[in-house]
């Protein structure tokens, strides 16, 4: 069984768009996220994923409509449905059942309030799921970001902030009749100097820990450190280009035994980057960041890999009411698998999103990806043929403010792996219907 990270709990497959395009709704409603400097991938995966910058219609008027207010709580319920919850290829016969309905009851507050020039965010959620057929799934939810977005005199400002979640494992690491909660927090801190008035030096450090709490899976606990230096000119076009240096230190303090052998995969990373932030047109935006990447290992070197990364974004208002955004990637990411550390993914996404009349918006992904673990396996017998994995995903959601404080979303989405190991494909449906109103 593959262990992806990508979408989160069976909701958050499920109900991403009620929320953002291509990114897992995690528990609830989000602030404005500051940037993310989040270790252990490539190209600023935190900036960069789905990027951008497609809101989802919650967030967007949500934050706009909380903004300078102390706090706003919220309520929210969801009813979904998945026909495929464990991921399983169609040839497996140890489960007469795999689909499965759930109901996710939640409930938080945002906070958002400035201080002078001091802005704080934060949310704080939590959230009950109850499964109808399996039940022992049935789990509390924890989510909580805070960051305080600060700024001393004119030339100096950054963020200062944590995360933390403590949740259902996505929905490729659930075990049929085993519950497993996955723990996760982060601190980070960013800082950019504008020194003069065409350029600026930025630094960031961040550390995150994650943990399961089911013993088969502990291999999966990781810790990852990363620093971050760059420089950046600024011309008066109001775009930007430079360059960065990221080192990225990961520790696996369980090992994994292979046969006869323990393998830690612990490793070190470093990164070395130039970026492109150009504003092409007052409606078109393009993102660029692109390098060469190092990650070597603690032992087995031979799984020790060197390769050209980039991540490219480009979102486009085309009229109106249409905003449309497409990534392009090729870049390392953890893969948390039982035979490797990292995978190589490339692939590309389109995203839009349609105001169609006053109170609806519709918004729709697709996305493609190739992940290959061949240089990345403990063990790697010539005679094996390397695993490749090939991801389609595909997603479609309504969302209907029905009151300034009120929404109704529907969603759907289908999820299609293909490997060159059969025991890893997998085809998925589902759907989701939610309610959500702040006060």
């Amino acid at each position: 069984m593959t262990y992806s990270t990508e979408f989160g709990t069976p909701h958050d497959a499920l109900v991403a768009l009620s929320v953002r395009i291509g990114q897992p709704v995690g528990s609830a409603i989000r602030p404005a996220a500051p940037p993310q400097h989040r270790p252990g991938s490539a190209l600023f995966r935190h900036q960069l994923l789905f990027a951008g910058a497609l809101s989802g219609a919650l967030l967007c008027q949500t934050a706009v409509a909380m903004q300078g207010d102390v706090f706003q709580p919220y309520l929210g319920y969801a009813w979904s449905y998945d026909s495929n919850l464990f991921r399983l290829p169609e040839t497996q016969t140890f489960l007469s059942k795999t689909s499965d309905s759930f109901r996710r009851a939640e409930g938080g507050i945002l906070i958002d309030k400035y201080y002078s020039r001091q802005h704080v965010t934060g949310n704080f959620n939590l959230s009950r799921t109850n499964f109808s057929e399996f039940t022992n799934l049935d789990n509390d939810a924890k989510d909580a970001q805070a960051n305080w977005a600060w700024q001393f005199g004119n030339h100096l400002e950054g963020n200062l902030g944590a995360t933390y979640s403590q949740a259902l494992t996505p929905n490729t690491q659930l075990i049929p009749g085993e519950r497993s909660i996955r723990n996760q927090d982060r601190e980070f801190l960013d800082a950019k100097w504008r020194f003069h008035p065409s350029w600026s030096l930025h630094g960031a450090i961040s550390h995150l820990k994650l943990s399961y709490d089911l013993e088969r899976q502990k291999i999966g606990d990781r810790s990852e450190g990363a620093r971050e230096l760059g420089l950046d000119y600024l011309p008066s076009s109001n775009s930007s280009v430079g360059v960065v240096v990221r080192r990225i230190r990961g520790t696996y303090p369980t090992q994994q035994q292979v046969g006869f052998f323990l393998i830690d995969n612990s490793y070190d990373q470093n990164e070395y980057q130039g970026k492109v932030d150009w504003q092409v047109t007052g409606k078109t935006h393009l993102q660029m960041v692109g390098g060469w990447v190092e990650r070597k290992h603690d032992f087995l070197p031979s799984r020790d890999t060197s390769n050209p990364s980039f991540r490219i974004i480009g979102s486009q208002q085309a009229t109106g009411k249409i905003d449309v955004t497409m990534n392009l990637w090729r870049e390392i990411s953890p893969a948390d698998d039982l035979t490797a550390s990292y995978t190589l993914n490339k692939g590309a996404s389109l995203g839009a999103t349609w105001d169609a009349v006053a109170k609806v918006r519709v918004e729709g992904l697709i996305k493609y990806e190739n992940r290959d673990y061949s240089n990345a396996t403990a063990f790697n017998p010539a005679s094996s043929s390397p695993r490749v994995d090939i991801s389609h995903f595909a997603s479609l959601s309504v969302t209907w403010f029905a009151l300034q404080n009120l929404q109704l979303s529907t969603s759907l989405f289908r999820d299609n792996l293909g490997s060159s190991n059969p025991q890893n494909g997998y085809e998925a449906n589902g759907m989701s219907i939610s309610v959500r109103s702040t006060f």
